[in-house]
């Protein structure tokens, strides 16, 4: 028996090969919620309605960018294929398709910002808290073709097995964004 779990975890693609690729992938969802915590706590000792705001401005916009990432993100498995068949000249194609769907939805995310007063006017919220769930949508939306680019240059790394380097990548955007939270959000640092 223990001859047995000692070959599952050291041989090849293994435990230990599992858990080195997908533990970085973990603690970069981790720090990924980590941001998540830190806007919403900053949101919360600005203003109640601010924080109130967060989440519905939120979801609407996971809602829009959530296929366009999803489908950009899919080139991991292609990237893959290829690392794997050792066609690397095949992975820069794959992913530059991929980058080039989030140009290509780009336009369409930003159309959807003279939107949002009647999209959250719908919801019927009070009026401070429709006011900042707008802004809150509109900020989040100028970011989403950089979101879904973001993701199909990440499969370079992730396809190849090289999570790191987005761990890093997603770690010091967290601490990045903490900061720049802070600075906005409080208008500290000579900011508004």
């Amino acid at each position: 028996m223990a001859d047995e779990q000692t070959s599952w975890w050291t041989r090849t693609c293994g435990g230990r090969d599992v858990l080195r690729v997908a533990l970085p992938l973990v603690i970069s969802t981790g720090f990924f919620s980590l941001m998540l915590f830190v806007d919403r706590l900053f949101l919360f000792w600005h203003s109640k309605q601010a924080m109130a705001a967060a989440m519905p401005a939120g979801m609407l916009h996971w809602t829009m960018v959530c296929f366009p990432i999803g489908v950009a993100t899919y080139a991991n498995t292609f990237v893959a294929q290829y690392h794997g068949a050792q066609r690397p000249e095949r992975i820069g194609a794959t992913i530059g398709q991929a980058a080039w769907l989030g140009v290509l939805v780009t336009p369409l995310f930003l159309l959807a910002i003279p939107l949002a007063p009647w999209l959250f006017h719908a919801a019927g919220e009070e009026p401070i808290v429709r006011h900042y769930e707008i802004v809150y949508f509109r900020i989040l939306t100028l970011g989403s073709g950089a979101a879904v680019i973001s993701g199909a240059v990440s499969t370079f790394f992730t396809g190849r097995g090289e999570t790191r380097i987005v761990m890093l990548t997603d770690v010091s955007a967290t601490l990045i964004n903490a900061v720049l939270d802070y600075a906005l959000i409080f208008g500290k640092f000579g900011l508004p």
